[in-house]
């Protein structure tokens, strides 16, 4: 993540929205069935060293979301393979054992049905907030894997913020660009950071459970 930050630094007129945490979880599924290189590679990034740690990492990872309190959380996992592969049953057992997901063969040689089975998934997943999330043009009958991850979150913040005094104001996607849009306000005590080797600023603001923020960075 640190690393998708300073590349997309050096192209200051373009903003990013990334999820550490949707890029984790695929990486560790794939972490737990490949070898040679590219487990060494998959591990590194991970900062992990055999499969053993990657299963229990995750299964206690995953473990501190359930049973939130004043948010709704989804956190849902998919693995579509080519159907030309059949899946193992260690695979499928390790899938949904450790990554509450699981896994089924697709037909990716037919691209719109294929990704309207993503994408409608992901959308029942998601409230429908996520409706498009695969396009076919990105699938074809040499497509191997699809690894999804969708995250739905909805909280009420600690200290609400009061509709009243929303106003129109300009938010700079870049230096030189801007739109207009409704933008929030609230004066309070919060926690800030700056960091210069990462070349940014950060303001956490809390939800009601005190386990959740949002940190805009």
């Amino acid at each position: 993540f640190i690393n998708l930050q300073f590349k997309t630094n050096e192209n200051p007129k373009e903003s990013f929205i990334a999820s550490p945490f949707s890029v984790l979880i695929p990486l560790a599924e794939l972490a737990l069935y490949t070898i040679g290189k590219s487990f060494a590679q998959i591990t590194n990034v991970l900062n992990v060293t055999n499969k053993d740690e990657i299963r229990q990492g995750m299964r206690r990872l995953l473990d501190n979301f359930k049973l939130p309190k004043n948010v709704t959380l989804n956190l849902a996992q998919k693995i579509y393979a080519n159907k030309q592969f059949e899946l193992s049953d260690a695979f499928k057992r390790d899938t949904e054992v450790y990554f509450d997901a699981k896994a089924e063969n697709l037909d990716f040689s037919q691209r719109a049905a294929a990704a309207k089975a993503i994408n409608d998934w992901v959308s029942a997943q998601t409230n429908g907030l996520i409706p498009n999330l695969v396009d076919e043009s990105l699938l074809s009958e040499l497509t191997r894997l699809v690894l999804v991850n969708a995250i739905y979150f909805k909280g009420n913040w600690l200290r609400p913020f009061d509709p009243k005094i929303t106003q129109k104001k300009d938010f700079y996607i870049a230096k030189d660009k801007n739109v207009t849009v409704d933008m929030m306000y609230q004066k309070g005590y919060f926690r800030y950071m700056e960091n210069q080797a990462l070349q940014i600023k950060a303001l956490e603001l809390l939800y009601k459970d005190r386990n959740y923020s949002l940190l805009c960075v």
